[in-house]
């Protein structure tokens, strides 16, 4: 018997584990396409266009920082005026800063 090499030979297997109702949505949207569940998935994770978001970590720092000096106005009402409006001017700054960057 001859070894016969296809270009589409599929001889590695992927197994994921998902919630049941999830599979049972993939399952059916695949039935709508009139395809196995394998091609969807195949098919649907081919055409994802996954783009990283660039900064997104200092993105998230910023806003951490923000939720905190909010937390702190919040408990600590006696906190001079002028100082809470500059850290707040600062932390939307640099998360203006961020966001432009991201766009």
């Amino acid at each position: 018997m001859k070894n016969i090499e296809r270009s589409n030979s599929k001889d590695d297997l992927l197994r994921i584990r998902i919630r049941k109702d999830e599979k049972e949505k993939y399952v059916e949207e695949a039935k709508k396409l009139k395809m196995t569940l394998s091609q969807y998935v195949l098919y649907t994770m081919r055409n994802q266009n996954i783009e990283p978001i660039v900064g997104a970590q200092e993105l998230a720092r910023q806003i951490y920082a923000t939720n905190q000096a909010l937390s702190k106005i919040e408990k600590d009402l006696e906190t001079p005026t002028q100082n809470l409006r500059d850290t707040m001017t600062e932390a939307i700054k640099a998360v203006r800063s961020l966001t432009s960057k991201i766009k």
